[in-house]
């Protein structure tokens, strides 16, 4: 996705999204800064982006959308009966995010949302510093968003 930004290729920038939607819990304040950095294309590239994009997501999803939902979500989401505890490893010590490993060391929940809060604004601080920058988006710059998408991770 980055070599893709740096170049302004739509293939290459797509290729990363396929990538990025695999582990979306890892890459969310990327995806959500993407629109940002999207600014410096010509809508023909974005667009011709999301079309690369959006044929194999949709095809997969047509194919095998139904049974990685029930992987995910467990039969209740098509019951309408689903909720974020039901996602697989949810509490227990695979769940690595920061919310979930201050509450298994005894950290009280309204002091988990402060730390969650700062963890938050901080990132958001250091990002549009970064953004403020002209330069052309970094291999760093991505790495700590991942790292931040992973501790914040809901």
């Amino acid at each position: 996705m980055i070599y893709g930004l740096r170049v302004s290729s739509p293939i290459g920038l797509a290729a990363g999204l396929i990538l990025a939607t695999i582990k979306f819990q890892e890459m969310w304040l990327l995806l959500l800064l993407l629109p940002i950095l999207l600014l410096r294309w010509k809508p023909a590239q974005w667009i011709k982006a999301a079309a690369i994009y959006a044929a194999p997501v949709a095809l997969s999803m047509i194919l095998c959308g139904r049974a990685w939902i029930t992987a995910l979500l467990g039969e209740r989401v098509f019951e309408g009966q689903a909720q974020l505890t039901d996602v697989m490893g949810r509490g227990s010590l695979i769940d690595i995010s920061l919310s979930a490993s201050l509450q298994r060391i005894g950290i009280s929940r309204p002091m988990v949302v402060v730390f969650w809060i700062l963890l938050i604004a901080a990132t958001l601080s250091i990002m549009t510093i970064a953004l403020r920058r002209k330069e052309h988006w970094s291999h760093a710059n991505a790495a700590f968003l991942i790292s931040a998408s992973i501790l914040l991770a809901p």
